[in-house]
C-alpha cells in the first residue's frame, strides 16, 4: 500500500540517503510516543504536515496497521510507525516537490527565491531511486508481531 510523508528538503535528502529517524512527542496526549508519521493521502500544513517534499512510501499494510491513530471525523488515516519498520520494509521515493521549490528548478535561477536553495531542490529531483517494490513475502519471515503500537499495546 502507498503512504505519504511530508518533509523539508534537507530531511528528505537525509531520508533517501540514510533512512527515516524516529520523531518523539506527546502529540496532544499525556504520553511520549516515537515514530514516523505517515498517512494514506498527502497531507499539508492544515493537518500539521510541513515541508515542500512529499515522499511516497510503499509498504504492506499488515506492517503498519497496528500503528494507526484513529480520530473521529478525520477524512484520512494516519500512522506513527517505527523508523526501523519503514527502513527495513518500505520503498521510499519522491512523489512531489511543491511548486515553490520546483519553480527554482524551472527558472534555473537561485537568486529569485533565496529561501529555496536551488541545489537542494535539484539534488532531490535527481536522488529518488525507490528500488524494487516490497511485498508481504519480503517482510513476513522477519516481522515480529510482538512490536508495540503507539498506544503501548501489542
Amino acid at each position: 500500500m502507498k503512504f505519504y510523508h511530508r518533509t523539508r528538503e534537507a530531511a528528505a535528502e537525509a531520508i533517501l540517503r540514510d533512512g527515516f529517524r524516529d520523531g518523539r512527542g506527546t502529540y496532544m496526549t499525556g504520553q511520549v510516543f516515537e515514530g514516523v508519521w505517515i498517512s494514506n493521502i498527502p497531507l499539508d500544513a492544515n493537518e500539521g504536515a510541513h515541508g515542500p517534499v512529499l515522499l511516497a512510501i510503499t509498504i504492506p499494510i499488515v506492517l503498519v496497521r497496528d500503528y494507526e491513530w484513529v480520530e473521529e471525523g478525520k477524512g484520512y488515516r494516519e500512522f506513527l510507525v517505527p523508523a526501523r519498520t519503514l527502513n527495513a520494509y518500505g520503498r521510499v521515493r519522491i512523489e512531489r516537490i511543491d511548486a515553490w521549490c520546483r519553480s527554482s528548478i524551472r527558472r534555473d535561477r537561485q537568486d529569485e527565491d533565496p529561501g529555496v536553495p536551488y541545489a537542494d531542490c535539484l539534488k532531490l529531483e535527481l536522488a529518488s531511486d525507490p528500488g524494487p517494490e516490497p511485498t508481504i513475502d519480503d517482510a513476513a519471515p522477519e516481522f515480529n508481531n510482538s512490536v508495540s503500537g503507539p498506544d503501548g499495546l501489542t
